[in-house]
């Protein structure tokens, strides 16, 4: 009897760090609305349980409300990305039913309350479910493979060898070709995921993992979908949120702050007396500050403290005991962040100096900002979770870890892109540049159907130019020629039809067709069926040796 692994719902709001027991119970992240089987909960209707049978699905147990909502956000999202060309291959949408659930059998309830624990805020527990299906749905979806997070938690022990350097390869070249293929014209189409993270990324080997891994792109449940208008208001899915670890930090100026802009101006007696006066940089990251602090407040903290822990990790290695002297100034703003804080209130100073005029904030020209480096922001975090646990000693040493590193303060925590849009083509370049730092030149090509060449003319016979045959796959005759409606062959213009006779040079008498070709100065046909016995009028029948008739003309 096989044990069923579970996975807590990805369609959640929070963020939970991974650790020793988590990765041991395959759960993909904690909160949630549901809690995932694989194998699958039978579903209750037979023809549905026959339908699981089918597919390798996994399904997801949850509150009806939960799965109906789902359901239409899966629905909403496909009528976009269906318009994206090889969808299937990026976006795993197809092929996702819902059922009510059968009884959970007893390999199903194998550690139910530890890993299934967001159903006990329901009251619904290992020992009662089974008399609570009512309240609940299975959604089945088509297994995927596993998460993205997980698979970079493997190759991280094995980073250092040849095998290792060869699945980052593969892993780098499949997130490009997703960025390309699947997120870019997502967007384009106004649709973002809001969420892309490599939680909410599958990962499933191509033949054993020896051509790569495909991926694809899951969980809708924080996604919008935009008008693409030129200065369009933020749409619903942004607005009102927390500081999300894979999001810009901007997001939390979608809260209505313009209120606080003008209670702060207020309290610190500042004057934005023109449209064109500068106000000191001081007062920028002061307001950030006051902003952050609310936004936390009213807003919620969100992954708060999960980002400044992060960047604790991502900039430790950097620090020099030169620079800490003798206050141990260091040790301290690493403990409790104050240090790494900075990064989130000069990004959002930087905003507000961009898009603050004559004191009111600008959301709309920051949404068109916003929902260009939205998902871009999240498919980068991929690129962390390779390097927020490596030791210091090895992150200094390894060339991969710094040009890592670099990425992502350039991109995600620097401010060069805080108020601008990521140029999409650079950042290309730039990951492509990580093959060559693990010993790969190029990128893999990508797998092209193969360009007919075209059919060359094949003339018969090789000493007439007058008719060829039309080249395989054509319909119309090339140009200079002109199509024979008794032989379906193309004349060239201006020509007789064979000779000077009129006749045809294929001469067809039923089933029979003859060639015409000329031997010591006589007009003679040979026949190409050998079953035919009768020549044509105004020829009489002559065999030769191998079988053929020779139609020779009448004298």
């Amino acid at each position: 009897m096989k044990t069923r692994s579970y996975k807590k719902s990805k369609n959640n709001k929070t963020r939970k760090l991974h650790t020793s027991q988590d990765i041991a119970g395959r759960p993909i992240a904690a909160g949630g609305f549901g809690c995932v089987f694989k194998p699958p909960i039978k579903c209750k209707k037979v023809n549905l349980r026959e339908k699981q049978n089918k597919k390798d699905y996994v399904s997801k147990l949850m509150k009806k409300r939960y799965a109906r909502e789902e359901m239409g956000e899966n629905t909403r999202v496909k009528k976009v990305i269906l318009n994206i060309p090889n969808n299937e291959k990026y976006f795993l949408l197809n092929n996702i039913f819902k059922c009510a659930p059968n009884n959970l059998e007893a390999e199903d309830l194998i550690d139910f309350n530890d890993k299934c624990g967001n159903m006990g805020n329901m009251g619904i527990t290992k020992s009662n479910v089974n008399n609570n299906l009512g309240k609940l749905s299975l959604i089945n979806i088509p297994y995927g493979g596993e998460a993205l997070s997980d698979y970079i938690s493997d190759l991280k022990k094995s980073l250092h060898t040849k095998n290792g350097k060869l699945r980052f390869y593969h892993l780098n070249n499949m997130l490009i070709e997703l960025l390309e293929n699947a997120i870019i014209p997502m967007n384009k189409l106004g649709l973002i995921h809001n969420d892309l993270k490599a939680d909410n990324i599958l990962v499933e080997k191509v033949d054993g993992g020896k051509a790569g891994v495909s991926m694809k792109i899951i969980d809708w449940g924080l996604s919008g979908v935009s008008k693409m208008k030129e200065r369009e208001s933020p749409i619903l899915a942004v607005r009102d949120r927390p500081f999300q670890f894979n999001v810009p930090f901007g997001v939390i100026l979608f809260n209505n702050i313009n209120n606080l802009i003008t209670k702060f101006k207020k309290d610190q007696k500042l004057a934005y007396k023109d449209k064109d006066s500068i106000v000191p940089l001081n007062s920028l990251k002061q307001l950030a500050t006051y902003i952050i602090h609310y936004c936390q407040y009213y807003a919620g903290s969100g992954h708060s403290t999960y980002i400044f822990y992060d960047l604790r990790k991502l900039t430790k290695p950097f620090s020099s005991s030169e620079i800490s002297g003798s206050d141990n100034v260091t040790t301290n703003c690493y403990k409790y962040g104050i240090f790494t804080s900075t990064y989130v209130i000069d990004y959002i100073a930087d905003i507000l100096k961009n898009f603050v005029k004559d004191g009111m904030f600008d959301e709309k020209a920051y949404f068109d900002i916003y929902r260009h480096n939205v998902d871009i922001w999240g498919l980068l975090t991929c690129y962390k979770d390779l390097i927020e646990t490596m030791p210091a000693k090895k992150y200094l040493k390894k060339n991969l870890m710094l040009k890592l590193s670099n990425l992502v303060f350039k991109y995600l925590y620097g401010t060069e892109y805080a108020s601008k849009k990521i140029p999409v083509k650079e950042l290309i370049s730039h990951l492509h540049d990580l093959n060559k730092v693990v010993g790969f030149k190029t990128k893999i090509k990508q797998t092209k159907k193969a360009k007919q060449s075209k059919m060359k003319i094949v003339w018969s016979p090789p000493s007439n130019n007058r008719e060829i045959s039309i080249p395989a796959g054509k319909k119309r005759c090339p140009i200079g020629y002109v199509k024979n409606k008794a032989t379906g062959k193309c004349r060239k213009k201006g020509t007789k039809k064979a000779d000077g006779t009129g006749k045809s040079q294929i001469k067809t008498i039923g089933k029979a067709k003859y060639s015409l070709f000329m031997e010591n100065g006589s007009a003679l046909h040979k026949a190409k069926d050998k079953t035919r016995k009768r020549c044509p009028t105004g020829y009489r029948k002559v065999r030769i040796e191998d079988g053929y008739l020779i139609c020779k003309k009448k004298k």
